[in-house]
């Protein structure tokens, strides 16, 4: 467990590439935020402290454990497998089976609005 904070902490400390900056920044405006909001900060951390592989990007099954995680930390119920797969479906890019960052920003915001309009319950 060290080791994998340890990732986390040097992780989400470097800069981001220029594309992805681009992105994350997008998405952050949409979620009222900004690259310095001690929320981002937190995060990106998270991100990269559910990076089990230290790939860079997140599967369905590191995703699916910090949503549990994040669930449990909260004193809830981690919500239905299904749920967390539809989540995972609708904002990874086709083609691929993993989350980037800017993939995960948007499970969050997707999360967070989903729920705020009643379509589905919030994963996190």
């Amino acid at each position: 467990a060290n080791g994998q904070l340890e990732y986390a902490e040097r992780m989400w400390k470097k800069e981001l590439p220029p594309e992805e900056r681009a992105e994350v920044q997008k998405i952050l405006r949409q979620m009222g935020m900004s690259l310095v909001d001690n929320q981002y900060k937190r995060l990106r951390r998270l991100f990269y402290t559910f990076d089990f592989d230290k790939n860079n990007s997140l599967s369905r099954s590191e995703v699916r454990k910090g949503i549990a995680y994040m669930a449990v930390e909260r004193a809830g119920t981690p919500p239905p497998t299904k749920q967390v797969d539809y989540v995972f479906d609708q904002v990874k890019k086709p083609g691929s089976d993993r989350l980037s960052f800017p993939d995960f920003l948007n499970l969050i915001m997707q999360s967070s609005g989903a729920s705020m309009q009643k379509k589905a319950p919030s994963l996190v």
